[in-house]
């Protein structure tokens, strides 16, 4: 059977529990103020990029799955408990359920009031945010759906699978044909665990586009090889997940576009232990359980990283 996840999340040493707790804080602050999430207020803003409507809204829709749904980044009104994770003008809610459902797959179906074109945003891992490590519902749902997609015994130990991770496969599938029947003009987008479902259900449904941020290994669960081709992959070049996916499978007949970025504590070792597996780390399945990797991935993985991509 699965470890109990919050006994497991005791192992992590207290100053690495801090630091991420550091980081975790940073990044919802950056959400709450409902920016494009960068860490470095310097660098130029996604939205300066020349792309199209539904390709410009993919990173802030990938954030906003974070903090309207249910977890450890949903954003809420302390006094009065009201979501506070607006949707920009312009943009329409077309599913308000997936606020409230507490575990499970959470995916967001956002429509242009200007085009009638849609985004559907897949939430990524609803991570631990205190030093403790607890883990809620929609995070132990999360993380069991993260060893069974990603993992394949090739960092951690054998699990036994529930099919977690095909029940979020078919709830994704099942958003982009929603999406499809309502617009000709669909993009599917989403960061991580959110990122890789996108490629899977984009590839499965067809007839989408895809932009997809730090999609860990997803290339077994395609329905052909070349399934990804043409599909937007983004990588930071020092997130492990990209060495990880890189190694495990390839990118499924996409060309990834991987953007250089400082490279991050712990980083060169993390992505090194990754990629020569180890025993998995207990807030993921991708990277190795080190503390390199505790140092590496907040800073290399989160989204916030992922604010300015360059041409990609």
């Amino acid at each position: 059977m699965l470890p109990n996840i919050a006994v497991l999340f005791l192992y992590v040493s207290l100053p690495g529990a801090l630091a991420l707790r550091r980081e975790q804080k940073t990044y919802v602050a950056q959400l709450q103020r409902g920016g494009q999430w960068s860490l470095n207020s310097s660098r130029p803003a996604a939205s300066t990029l020349k792309n199209d409507e539904l390709k410009e809204f993919a990173y802030k829709a990938a954030g906003l799955a974070y903090s309207m749904a249910p977890g450890n980044y949903k954003y809420v009104d302390r006094k009065t408990g009201a979501l506070k994770a607006k949707v920009p003008k312009g943009w329409i809610l077309l599913n308000k359920d997936q606020v409230n459902k507490e575990s499970g797959s959470h995916i967001f179906l956002f429509k242009s009031s200007k085009s009638g074109g849609i985004v559907v945003a897949i939430r990524g891992t609803d991570l631990p945010s205190n030093p403790r490590h607890t883990c809620g519902p929609g995070c132990e749902s999360d993380l069991k759906a993260d060893w069974e997609l990603f993992d394949q015994n090739f960092i951690g130990p054998k699990r036994e699978l529930d099919g977690s991770g095909e029940k979020y496969i078919e709830d994704a599938v099942s958003m982009v044909q929603k999406a499809k029947e309502e617009s000709n003009a669909v993009l599917v987008t989403g960061h991580s665990l959110g990122a890789a479902l996108a490629v899977i259900a984009g590839a499965r449904v067809g007839g989408v586009a895809v932009r997809a941020f730090s999609a860990p290994p997803f290339a077994r669960h395609l329905p052909s090889k070349k399934a990804a081709a043409g599909m937007e992959l983004v990588y930071s070049g020092d997130d492990p997940v990209y060495l990880a996916t890189k190694k495990r499978g390839g990118f499924g007949g996409a060309s990834p576009c991987v953007f250089s970025e400082a490279v991050h504590p712990g980083c060169r070792a993390c992505g090194k232990q990754t990629v020569a597996g180890g025993a998995a780390a207990l807030t993921g399945t991708v990277w190795a359980d080190t503390k390199e990797c505790t140092q590496c991935w907040p800073g290399a993985h989160f989204l916030s990283n992922y604010a300015n991509v360059g041409s990609c």
